[in-house]
């Protein structure tokens, strides 16, 4: 081939399949895992994390789990009823998130407890837990603090079992308390009280239904409201004061005569005057004097 000599081609064939090789076994070798787990290596060499990273794991003489840093999110509901500090018998459900701690000593914790474990025997084991402490703590508070103050309840539980969980390797990143109920109906009856009050402060008369006129007609057929009258002095409530009428300028008033009578008026005519009527005669001569 290519006036090369078969050995010289023989050869160049085997160092190629030779590194083929050797390439398919270090990848094989090779593990890798993403942020959202942890690779535990162990045996020569002794124990290592490695996070969001990989590692060459020799075979024979090294092996490798992986463990799983994803929030674990459960419900917690224990079976049995509760008792409040009241002696009042309760059913808490609650949902709770945990996960592995980011920390080299907390992942190493946790492989030590739940590496050989499924996830569902880890969730029990984490349950059994969460509910002794949640069992305490309904006992030290009553059935009105658990029902208005839900985030009360969440905090002192993270507080508790955060020694445990530390023990673990794991936290609590929350706890939320879905439902309380009981079957002496407490919770029902505890609100009654209050609203019968705020009902019977409320109570309004019913209104009566309204005519089919339109907003405006109504609005112009409605009573208008009477004019203020600013009371007088000496005037009754209900017949209003009346005052005398101004005199007049030509009139003379006289204190004998009451206000409500006038004088007669003068008139300002001239009185007619007799005339004296003269004799009339067909002569001119004038007529004696008497």
């Amino acid at each position: 081939m290519f006036g090369l000599p078969t050995e010289v081609v023989v050869m160049a064939g085997s160092l190629v399949l030779g590194l083929l090789m050797i390439m398919i076994v270090i990848a094989r070798m090779y593990r890798k895992v993403g942020p959202n787990e942890a690779l535990i290596r162990y045996g020569m060499g002794g124990t290592e994390v490695y996070c969001g990273r990989g590692a060459l794991i020799f075979p024979m003489v090294q092996t490798c789990r992986d463990l799983s840093l994803e929030l674990m999110s459960f419900d917690v509901a224990p079976q049995q009823n509760l008792y409040t500090k009241q002696g009042v018998a309760v059913t808490v459900e609650a949902v709770a998130q945990i996960k592995v701690k980011s920390d080299k000593e907390s992942i190493l914790t946790a492989a030590e407890q739940f590496l050989s474990k499924e996830p569902n025997q880890r969730e029990g084991l984490i349950r059994l837990v969460m509910e002794g402490h949640l069992r305490g703590i309904i006992g030290q508070l009553t059935v009105e603090q658990i029902v208005k103050e839900p985030e009360m309840v969440g905090d002192r539980m993270r507080s508790t079992c955060a020694d445990d969980m530390s023990k673990m390797g794991l936290e609590v990143v929350s706890f939320t308390i879905k439902e309380v109920r009981d079957k002496n109906e407490y919770i029902t009856n505890m609100g009654r009280p209050d609203v019968a009050r705020i009902s019977a402060t409320r109570k309004l008369p019913p209104r009566k239904p309204s005519a089919t006129l339109p907003s405006n007609a109504l609005k112009r057929n409605a009573p208008r409201p009477s004019p203020k009258r600013w009371p007088t002095r000496n005037a009754s409530p209900r017949k209003p004061l009346r005052l005398p009428s101004k005199p007049k300028r030509n009139a003379t008033w006289t204190s004998k005569r009451p206000h409500s009578s006038r004088p007669p008026r003068k008139s300002r005519r001239k009185p007619i005057r007799p005339t004296k009527s003269r004799p009339t005669s067909s002569s001119s001569t004038p007529l004696p004097r008497p």
